[in-house]
């Protein structure tokens, strides 16, 4: 009889325990949860200031176009600038929208590292595109704004070595700029977002 009772209560025991176990489990995904979505939303807070920023320029090189429009050189290349600034707020909204998908699978953990490794994978492929274009947008986009601020001056006719230069130096500094950031912040958080959602999917199993 005693046997019975002892066998009765480790089986209580045991299912509290799991019950305790199972609870831990669901606070620590959710927390986990938490930290990864705080992450990428920063980053997609970070994407929609950029696709406001193309938004301005594509409106202010629209402008420059309309006003230069019997000037085909600063035409055209205003023409450019928008095209690849166009360019640029495309792959913005679409990682925009890859940080939303991340936030909002909260259930699955298996959907969410999906997401998340599909965004990583994205962001890399998106990030050589952009900053392949930064030369040409400052290549396209300095003659006009150029001429709007000093409108006497004709770069591309009298100071053609002038903005060679400054292409040259605001396209290094933007390259060296953009490849800091995304080494410091995008590669080290999509990792760190990785080995959480690793763990937490080890311990489930």
């Amino acid at each position: 009889m005693e046997l019975e009772e002892l066998k009765k209560q480790w089986k209580q025991n045991d299912e509290i325990l799991n019950q305790h176990l199972s609870v831990d489990e669901e606070q620590l995904k959710k927390v986990c949860f938490n930290k990864i979505n705080h992450w990428f939303l920063n980053f997609r807070r970070l994407e929609f200031l950029n696709m406001l920023i193309c938004i301005g320029l594509i409106v202010l090189f629209s402008y420059y176009a309309n006003k230069y429009v019997h000037d085909f050189r600063y035409f055209a290349t205003s023409l450019l600038t928008i095209l690849f600034v166009l360019l640029n707020l495309i792959l913005s909204t679409i990682e925009f929208v890859g940080y939303k998908k991340i936030i909002s699978f909260n259930e699955e953990i298996l959907k969410k590292q999906k997401e998340v490794i599909a965004q990583r994978k994205r962001v890399r492929a998106f990030f050589q595109i952009e900053i392949s274009s930064l030369p040409f947008i400052f290549a396209f986009g300095l003659p006009a704004y150029y001429r709007s601020l000093y409108p006497g001056v004709d770069l591309l006719r009298h100071h053609y070595s002038y903005y060679i230069a400054i292409v040259i130096f605001c396209s290094v500094i933007a390259f060296a700029l953009s490849l800091w950031l995304y080494r410091k912040y995008y590669v080290n958080y999509f990792k760190m977002a990785e080995k959480e959602l690793s763990s937490i999917s080890e311990n489930e199993e």
